[in-house]
């Protein structure tokens, strides 16, 4: 595959699957779209870029300016050696750039320039067992020393939160690794409708994947009390999962609740025509997508205070930070919904927010700043 052969400097990313397995279509998630995006940093910077992944076979593909190389996952535990290996026959050991794209694909590897990508802490979901306490605390001890001795495996860390960063200083003696925080970000329409101002009900929307620690559960709760206090409201559930037929049993019979399906493109349009967006995540968050979108289009957001949304939200200021549970989900919406003065003002300092904080090229700049420091 010659893809960029012209280019001098290379950069290699390691991820399990950005393509499909049999490297025909792309896989959509948050972290593929972050690889796509990073890859056209490396590529305004004068890299050729290839992207490693598993495959059921091994394939070289090209894929926009990139190469794809698939490399044939014949076992587990050996998986992302086999990876490595792979982008090592291909790689200058001095002066290519490898990038973790996921912190459980680095391995140690001395002398080449490596970064890692950390995408929020995914282990503070809380345990509904109340049972075997010891063995709990015990496996999340193991899990916390398996993930410090990975941030010491690269030169730098690049972390999409601060939350990470404080969880490492507060656990880590002597940090041996550069930590660096890149929040993630959202692109920013130019106009925001403002015609929503004029609806007869007041929107409400969960723009998430259905899934109980993403918070489906305690929302359905809250909104079901919302509906029968309040005539003026409608809410939407726009995505997919295995909550999905938990929350249309529940409001089956409403007609001012809506189910539906989108594409990520289409999320800030969506967006575009609600006046309150709800992030309720129990556990594992970063530098929230949908968070900053919901902000960017112009709703007033409310958010609980997990992982990186808290490097977002200013209670009161941009948006309601709330306890993930139903009662406060419950009350900041009632809030929202008997206030218009507060919601547009959270609503406006929301998206003058992300303007100013998270764009999407300022997020470009922050990138090249740490690749340019890497390679010296």
């Amino acid at each position: 595959i010659k893809v960029n052969s012209s280019r001098a400097m290379k950069a290699h990313i390691i991820y399990a699957n950005f393509l499909k397995p049999d490297g025909n279509g792309l896989n959509i998630g948050g972290i593929e779209t972050y690889i796509m995006n990073l890859s056209d940093v490396l590529y305004e910077m004068g890299f050729a870029v290839n992207i490693y992944q598993r495959g059921d076979v091994d394939f070289e593909k090209k894929y926009g300016n990139y190469g794809v190389i698939g490399v044939v996952n014949k076992n587990i535990h050996t998986f992302k050696y086999d990876i490595f290996n792979a982008c090592a026959q291909r790689c200058n050991k001095t002066e290519d750039l490898i990038i973790f794209a996921s912190e459980e694909f680095i391995i140690k590897k001395d002398g080449y320039n490596t970064i890692g990508i950390q995408h929020g802490i995914s282990w503070d979901i809380p345990n509904i067992s109340k049972n075997n306490y010891l063995k709990t605390y015990l496996n999340k001890a193991f899990r916390a020393w398996v993930r410090i001795s990975r941030v010491n495996k690269v030169k730098t860390m690049v972390c999409v939160d601060y939350n990470f960063i404080n969880w490492y200083r507060a656990l880590t003696a002597y940090p041996k690794t550069q930590l660096v925080a890149i929040p993630n970000f959202t692109n920013i329409p130019d106009v925001v409708d403002i015609e929503r101002n004029h609806f007869e009900y007041i929107e409400i929307i969960f723009a998430r994947r259905f899934q109980p620690y993403r918070g489906t559960r305690i929302f359905a709760s809250a909104v079901e009390r919302i509906l029968s206090e309040f005539s003026n409201v409608r809410v939407t559930f726009a995505g997919e999962g295995p909550d999905e037929q938990y929350l249309r049993n529940i409001f089956k019979d409403n007609s001012r609740v809506t189910l539906m399906k989108y594409e990520s493109a289409e999320s800030l349009a969506i967006h575009s025509t609600k006046h309150i967006a709800v992030v309720p995540t129990v556990g594992s968050e970063g530098t929230s997508l949908s968070l900053l979108e919901a902000m960017a289009a112009g709703c007033a957001v409310v958010a609980t205070n997990v992982g990186g949304m808290t490097n977002i939200i200013l209670d009161h200021y941009n948006g309601l930070l709330i306890n993930a549970d139903e009662d406060s989900i419950y009350y900041a919406l009632k809030e929202l919904i008997s206030n218009e003065a507060i919601r547009k003002t959270i609503a406006e300092k929301g998206r003058e927010t992300v303007i100013a904080g998270f764009s999407l090229e300022r997020w470009k700049n922050s990138w090249k700043r740490v690749v340019n420091k890497s390679m010296k």
